[in-house]
C-alpha cells in the first residue's frame, strides 16, 4: 500500500510540475481589433520579390508541433520527448476531428494552423469558415467564406487578441505605412517573421502609401510578385 501511495503521489507531482509549463490560451475571451504589426513585431522591412536574394524563403521552423488543424494542443518536440506546451481553449469554436471532412459541420470554427512564441507573446493563425459559407461535395464554393486570421496571446496580461473586426471581414495585422494587412506565414529560429502582401491592392490604393515607402513601390504593377515582409517577433 505504501508503494502505491508513493506512486500515486509521484504521478500527481509530475503532472503538477508539467502543468506549470503549459500555457492556456483562451480564445473565447479574445479581444477583437485591427492590430498594428508593430505591437508585437519590430525591425519590419518590405522587400519586393524581384529584389529577393537566394535563401530568403528557406525557413527553419521552431521545435513546435500542432498535431493537425483540428487539435487544440501544441507540443514541444525534441529528440526524446513530445510534451504539451500550449493549449488553446476554443469552446464552441473547437472544430470536430471526427467530422474534419465535413465542412458543413465545421462552420464557424477555428482551425489553428500556425503557432510560435517569444518570451512575451504567443502568435497564432487560424482558418475560419463563415457561418454563411456554401459547400458542395467538391468543397467550399465561395472563396470569401474561407479567411485566415492572426492573433497573439500576451503572457503578461494573460489576454488573447485577434487582429480582425468581430465580423471576421478584415483579418490580419495592419502593415506600417501601407494600406494593407497581412498574416505571418512562418517564423524562423531567430524569431524573424515572414509574410506577404498582394501588390494588386497596393496599386489600387497607392495614394495611401506613406511617402517613406513610395520610392520602393513606384514601379509596382498589379500582376507583380508578392511583396515580402520581414519582421522580428518582440521578446
Amino acid at each position: 500500500m505504501r508503494v502505491l501511495q508513493i506512486a500515486i503521489s509521484s504521478f500527481f507531482l509530475f503532472f503538477a510540475l508539467n502543468a506549470q509549463n503549459i500555457t492556456n490560451v483562451d480564445l473565447i475571451q479574445a479581444k477583437f481589433g485591427i492590430i498594428p504589426a508593430s505591437t508585437i513585431f519590430e525591425d519590419i522591412k518590405y522587400i519586393p520579390l524581384e529584389t529577393h536574394e537566394g535563401g530568403l524563403l528557406n525557413i527553419k521552423f521552431a521545435s513546435y508541433y500542432l498535431t493537425d488543424n483540428y487539435n487544440d494542443t501544441v507540443f514541444r518536440v525534441d529528440e526524446k520527448n513530445m510534451t504539451p506546451h500550449i493549449i488553446f481553449n476554443l469552446g464552441n469554436k473547437q472544430p470536430s476531428y471526427y467530422h474534419q471532412n465535413d465542412m458543413e459541420f465545421n462552420k464557424g470554427k477555428y482551425r489553428i494552423d500556425f503557432v510560435s512564441e517569444s518570451k512575451s507573446f504567443i502568435v497564432f493563425n487560424f482558418i475560419y469558415y463563415t457561418e454563411t459559407a456554401r459547400y458542395s461535395e467538391a468543397g467550399i464554393t465561395d472563396a470569401k467564406s474561407l479567411t485566415r486570421h492572426s492573433g497573439f496571446y500576451d503572457k503578461k496580461s494573460k489576454q488573447a487578441f485577434i487582429s480582425s473586426t468581430p465580423d471576421y471581414k478584415q483579418p490580419g495585422y495592419s502593415a506600417p505605412g501601407l494600406p494593407a494587412s497581412f498574416s505571418p506565414v512562418s517564423i524562423n529560429k531567430n524569431k524573424e517573421m515572414i509574410a506577404r502582401i498582394d501588390p494588386e491592392y497596393l496599386v489600387k490604393h497607392k495614394d495611401r502609401i506613406d511617402p517613406k515607402y513610395k520610392p520602393l513601390f513606384q514601379s509596382m504593377q498589379e500582376d507583380d510578385n508578392p511583396i515580402i515582409i520581414i519582421g522580428k517577433l518582440k521578446d
